[in-house]
């Protein structure tokens, strides 16, 4: 395996990150009956194994969300020149009215129309397209068979109203699943317990019933391993806020990320492999900060691999990314758990904190890693934001035609037409079916049966998702 950085921490970097979803070049549209071949790639992961010495510097604030100074938080990682124009235009964005944003929107993103497929929302096929390119869920099926039947565990992070819970429960008919959310008035943000199997789904809300992971990171850890004492196979985080400033997005959303890291390292199964040990999905958003960089780092030490990716299912204007990262090393995680644990209760105390590493500790090959990524991403978003601006302007956009449709046979789900045809194009797909009843923290809720059954018949494994050269980047 290609690696950014040995073992031993020595071998030269690499300059050839890649942040594109690999799904991408599959999918071009071609003016012929014959298709063009694949330039063959692969993602390219960080991996580092020096230990640097842990050193948080703290900062008492009575209020951090009115009162942060971002001076001390400088987007460092990235052309902080570059990263003043994308908050100004994000600002400028937030001027359209949001039905005719929507509209606009549509016109402007290539891959707004690859639709949810069977699920809630489009969140769902969010981690679809995830599990396509690093085979989260183990699925070894074709057209054939889109379900894999085997013993799987996952805990879903922040994740009402629970399309990531549906898709692995859809995908895996054996498996079973922990479940924590903020509890919430807002409609949208609630578990959507009529769609979700409960019998294969725990959902609890804590010690405390808030959901909280700022105070239940560690009472939801116990709870999952009282009847998983050897953990879970994966483990997804996407957990989130709207904030006004966007420039103070990343690090309000710090201690967030900061305590989803804290629970899953807690949780995740240990194993003598990559393939059979515990594997983490984590939502990010920006990543420009030193702050934010050596938690990024601090995963680089409780993991074998890390990679970063911006799969064609998150709309590009936006800062969102997601971390994969696989191959737990238990001690390395075990050590990093109790720093976080301190780190959590500063915060509770109503400090903050303003720096987890000596930077002169994390090689330069990490920055340089995460310098490259941020710059696509960067890039990336100020591309989509010009094509929103000329949509606005009335302005022809000349982006590249996809086979959506072909999207979601590669990623190997039903497709949203089939669906519509095939389950009653009267329903709406998100209204439940019932047939059984099943529990959520001791009370009884009617609980969907997934749509698609399980199918007799396997083709071959379908092939797995490589990586090849992105777009280039004006």
């Amino acid at each position: 395996m290609e690696t950014a950085a040995g073992p031993s921490g020595s071998s030269s970097c690499k300059d050839d990150f890649l942040l594109s979803d690999p799904t991408i070049p599959l999918i071009l549209a071609s003016n012929s009956f014959t298709e063009s071949p694949l330039t063959q790639g692969k993602l390219t992961p960080f991996i580092w194994d020096k230990v640097p010495i842990l050193i948080p510097e703290i900062e008492s604030i009575s209020d951090p969300k009115d009162n942060i100074d971002l001076d001390q938080f400088q987007p460092v990682l990235v052309d902080s020149s570059r990263y003043g124009i994308l908050v100004n235009a994000k600002a400028a964005l937030g001027q359209i009215p949001r039905e005719k944003y929507r509209s606009i929107r549509e016109q402007a993103n290539p891959f707004e129309k690859i639709g949810r497929s069977i699920f809630m929302n489009r969140a769902g096929v969010k981690l679809v397209n995830l599990d396509a390119v690093f085979g989260l869920t183990g699925h070894s099926g074709g057209l054939l068979a889109q379900q894999t039947a085997k013993e799987f565990t996952f805990a879903d992070i922040a994740g009402a109203p629970g399309a990531f819970s549906q898709y692995l429960l859809y995908r895996n008919p054996e498996a079973y699943g922990y479940a924590i959310s903020l509890k919430t008035r807002s409609p949208s943000l609630r578990w959507k317990t009529d769609l979700l199997d409960l019998s294969r789904l725990n959902i609890t809300y804590g010690e405390d019933d808030t959901g909280d992971l700022y105070t239940n990171a560690d009472w939801f850890a116990n709870w999952v391993r009282k009847t998983a004492p050897s953990g879970v196979d994966l483990v997804t985080a996407d957990g989130g806020f709207e904030v006004k400033n966007r420039r103070k997005q990343e690090i309000l959303s710090f201690r967030l990320i900061m305590v989803e890291v804290l629970t899953a390292l807690q949780i995740l199964k240990s194993g003598p492999s990559e393939e059979t040990s515990g594997r983490l999905v984590l939502k990010l958003f920006d990543t420009v900060t030193l702050l934010t960089g050596e938690l990024i780092f601090l995963l680089t030490l409780a993991f074998k691999e890390i990679n970063i990716i911006k799969p064609i299912t998150s709309r590009p204007a936006n800062a969102e990314k997601y971390l994969v990262a696989r191959g737990i090393r238990r001690e390395r995680a075990n050590e990093i758990v109790l720093f976080l644990r301190e780190l959590n209760s500063i915060y509770q105390s109503g400090r903050i904190v303003t720096q987890l590493v000596n930077p002169e500790s994390i090689p330069e090959c990490f920055f340089q890693y995460l310098r490259a990524i941020n710059q696509q991403a960067l890039n990336n978003q100020l591309i989509a934001i010009r094509n929103i601006g000329n949509v606005v302007k009335g302005i022809k956009l000349e982006i590249p035609i996809y086979n959506l449709p072909k999207s979601l046979i590669i990623w190997n789900v039903p497709g949203n037409e089939e669906v519509r045809r095939r389950y009653n194009v009267n329903r709406p797909i998100d209204t439940p079916n019932t047939g059984y009843r099943a529990t959520i923290a001791g009370s009884a809720y009617p609980a969907q049966r997934d749509i698609s059954e399980p199918l007799s018949q396997r083709s071959p494994r379908s092939p797995r998702l490589t990586h090849s050269q992105p777009p280039t980047i004006m």
